[in-house]
């Protein structure tokens, strides 16, 4: 298992600077459309539709333009885009609630750019940017992440053809060094002119197979210090989407910008608000870490 640690998990594959029509298998909508249209589901007790991105394919320079200085907000696009490793990063952190009011989760946006050729964008670029830097292995709790072969695919009645956009992996993800989640990750990728995206969702089609069924677990540290897990839980509501986005006006000049639907069980941090308190700082090393690894 190849060792990752931090927020998000994708598996995609290295940048191409050809667009291509996504490939996708059977009758049922791709995850982008399911995600934006259908929404992430809980049954009855919520639904919530993914935001588009900031830069949509068919906006004028102009729509283009005004999006990003919505973006950049107070601080202004100059120094939002600004090519320094320091630049902000833009963080929104919305409070999702169920049909009966209560706090659900979080609907997490985040952006910023980076200056580069996007053809140095490459693979581990973007997962390092939601994952943090590779971990130490004598840390257990840093997570990982697994590809899922055929015959497990088939297990559950699922079958990719050779040339398909969509990929499942099996995640460990730890949160903030507090939960760590585990499950198996629906991806699906998608390019175009000047951009690429994954779109992931964490399967409740596994619910049934032990070793990937979808749970959280709290971590904790024993009286050595050594870190140690708490029973398993149940657990569905992760979704999101991630993009590189290349500007008409600036091609060297790339919009980073993630989407992510969190719910957040209140046995998680105590109903408090440590993760919104917790995670813009964990962005924000992540972003200044992508501009060092790709600065010239």
């Amino acid at each position: 298992m190849k060792v990752q640690q931090a927020l998000l998990i994708v598996f995609i594959s290295l940048w191409s600077a050809a667009a291509r029509e996504s490939r996708l298998c059977g009758s049922e909508p791709d995850l982008f459309t399911q995600l934006s249209e259908q929404g992430l589901s809980l049954g009855e007790q919520a639904t919530w539709k993914l935001p588009g991105p900031t830069l949509a394919q068919d906006q004028s320079p102009e729509q283009r333009n005004a999006a990003l200085e919505t973006l950049a907000g107070k601080q202004g696009w100059a120094r939002f885009a600004r090519n320094s490793i320091m630049a902000p990063v833009a963080v929104d952190i919305e409070a999702l609630q169920d049909k009966q009011g209560n706090r659900w989760g979080h609907d997490i946006h985040t952006a910023f750019m980076v200056h580069a050729d996007l053809q140095q964008f490459r693979q581990e670029d973007l997962l390092e940017q939601l994952l943090g830097p590779p971990p130490t292995l004598e840390d257990p709790s840093t997570g990982g992440i697994e590809a899922l072969s055929a015959e497990e695919l088939r297990a559950v009645g699922i079958s990719l053809p050779a040339d398909s956009n969509e990929s499942y992996v099996y995640i460990e993800l730890p949160l903030l060094n507090k939960i760590i989640v585990r499950g198996v990750l629906h991806l699906a990728q998608r390019e175009r002119a000047g951009a690429y995206e994954v779109a992931w969702q964490l399967d409740p089609r596994f619910s049934a197979v032990e070793k990937y069924a979808p749970r959280w677990h709290k971590l904790e540290r024993n009286a050595v210090g050594r870190p140690t897990e708490g029973p398993a839980h149940p657990y569905l509501g992760l979704a999101g989407r991630v993009g590189v986005y290349q500007l008409d006006t600036a091609p060297s000049q790339l919009l980073v910008e993630s989407r992510m639907l969190l719910r957040e069980p209140e046995a998680w941090f105590a109903g408090s608000q440590f993760l919104r308190s917790k995670l813009p700082l964990s962005v924000q090393e992540n972003a200044r870490r992508l501009r060092r690894k790709l600065a010239p």
